[in-house]
C-alpha cells in the first residue's frame, strides 16, 4: 500500500480526492472546483481527516507495517496539483473526477490534465465493476453478452443479406 484515498462529499454534494502518498510523504488534494471561498473548510477536512488516519494507523489495532512515529499524516505537506481544469460551478461531474482520478492513480504531481468525458469515465467505471473479479456473476454477465453479440450479429446478417 503505497497510496490512501479518502474521496470527501459535502453537504452541497461537491466531491474532491484527498490521497495520502506514503512514500512521498504528501498528502494531495485534487478538485476541480477550487475557490477562495470553500478552500480553507476543505483544507480543514482534509486536516481533521488525516489525524484520524494518523491514530487509526498509530493504534495497535493496526499492523505495523509502518513505523507509527513517521505516520503523521496532519503534518505532511498538502498538494494541489497544477493543471487541473477549474470549473467554476458546481456540477454532477465533481463525483465523476474523483471517480477518473481514483481510477488513474498513481503519480499526481505529473499528470496529463485534460478535459473530463463524463460519459467515458462512468462507463469506464461500470465497466470495471462488472468485469471485475470481485463480482460473482462476472462469467454469467459474460457469457450473456456474449450470446447476445452474436445473436445481434448474425440478426444483421441476415438483413443484409435479405437486402440484396
Amino acid at each position: 500500500m503505497y497510496q490512501i484515498y479518502v474521496p470527501i462529499q459535502e453537504y452541497g454534494g461537491h466531491w474532491f480526492l484527498m490521497v495520502i502518498s506514503l512514500e512521498e510523504r504528501h498528502v494531495y488534494y485534487l478538485d476541480y472546483y477550487v475557490d477562495t471561498e470553500h478552500i480553507n473548510g476543505r483544507l480543514e477536512r482534509i486536516s481533521a481527516v488525516c489525524g484520524v488516519l494518523s491514530t487509526m494507523m498509530a493504534s495497535h489495532y493496526y499492523p505495523p507495517i509502518y513505523d507509527p512515529n513517521k505516520i503523521d499524516f496532519q503534518n505532511w505537506e498538502v498538494i494541489t496539483p497544477k493543471g487541473i481544469t477549474n470549473t467554476p460551478q458546481y456540477g454532477d461531474n465533481s463525483a465523476v473526477w474523483v471517480l477518473h482520478w481514483m481510477r488513474r492513480g498513481t503519480d499526481f504531481k505529473n499528470q496529463n490534465w485534460q478535459e473530463l468525458n463524463g460519459g467515458v469515465v462512468r462507463m469506464r467505471v461500470a465497466m470495471d465493476l462488472v468485469l471485475g473479479d470481485h463480482n460473482e456473476l462476472k462469467e454469467v454477465v459474460i457469457d450473456k453478452v456474449t450470446t447476445f453479440w452474436h445473436n445481434t450479429i448474425h440478426q444483421i446478417f441476415q438483413v443484409c443479406s435479405k437486402s440484396k
